[in-house]
């Protein structure tokens, strides 16, 4: 029987945020800021624990990047957008405590927490627009999410230690490196299309992909990991799963590789070879 766990960590420990862009009045570290005197409520905070949330004014950003990289407890959601530009939400009382900043050629945004507990969640939000993200890199109990469609030469996603990615929309590429490590979660809702794809989940972490299409695809579920690829469309397939691992794969290739050990399983009851 093919288990796929369902790993809720992240969602329970992540927060949730918001962006858009405008015009600038000031710069400091590549980044200006707009409006700063505006104060806005979010109205669709609506629980006690999210009752003195703010949301504060968009900010452009003068310096490019093509990471978006999330730490910390911080959901970050990432929107169509022909400017680089990111709206905070949060309570005021944390406000100083979340890093916005460009770093080489990542965006970081982290929630710098030197308490190890907190009466409730730092409900971080934080909404992206930039034209050019091709990377995305997570970590400690974060949220992603990708409300956008993607057209880009490479793509790499990472996610670690209990976070979540979730991608909404089509995604072309000429090669996707997709990686889920240590109890974290990433979902594909819609295709991806690419000439190679490295996809691997890792360390009881849970990895879906709703539709596949490439020429060389690479996969593997290790570690009592599981990892799901439905609507496969591809050349020569190659997957491993080891140790305590779980994977179902589902389509149709040229030819598939496929090898299991030490306790796991690999569902191909639904993978046809052409």
């Amino acid at each position: 029987m093919n288990i796929i766990p369902k790993l809720t960590i992240a969602t329970l420990l992540a927060s949730t945020c918001v962006l858009a862009g405008c015009s600038n009045t000031y710069l400091k570290d590549g980044i200006s800021i707009i409006n700063p005197d505006a104060n806005y409520d979010d109205s669709d905070n609506s629980s006690a624990d999210k009752a003195d949330i703010t949301k504060y004014p968009t900010v452009a950003i003068n310096k490019s990047f093509n990471t978006i990289s999330v730490s910390n407890a911080v959901t970050v959601e990432y929107v169509a957008g022909d400017t680089r530009s990111y709206t905070l939400s949060c309570r005021p009382d944390i406000k100083e405590k979340v890093s916005i900043k460009v770093k080489g050629n990542s965006l970081c945004v982290s929630f710098n927490n030197k308490q190890r507990r907190w009466s409730k969640s730092p409900n971080i939000h934080v909404v992206v627009t930039s034209p050019d993200v091709d990377r995305f890199e997570i970590s400690n109990a974060s949220t992603l999410i990708v409300n956008r469609e993607l057209n880009v030469e490479t793509l790499k996603v990472e996610s670690n230690n209990a976070s979540n990615i979730q991608f909404n929309y089509p995604i072309r590429t000429s090669s996707a490196s997709i990686a889920s490590n240590n109890a974290s979660s990433i979902k594909f809702n819609k295709p991806i299309t690419a000439s190679s794809a490295s996809i691997e989940s890792n360390n009881a972490s849970n990895l879906i992909i709703k539709g596949l299409t490439a020429t060389n695809i690479n996969g593997s579920s290790a570690n009592c990991s599981a990892l799901e690829i439905s609507g496969i469309d591809g050349g020569d397939l190659k997957f491993e799963s080891s140790n305590m691992s779980s994977a179902k794969l589902s389509g149709t290739v040229d030819s598939s590789s496929i090898s299991k050990n030490q306790m796991s399983s690999v569902n191909t009851s639904n993978l046809k070879t052409r």
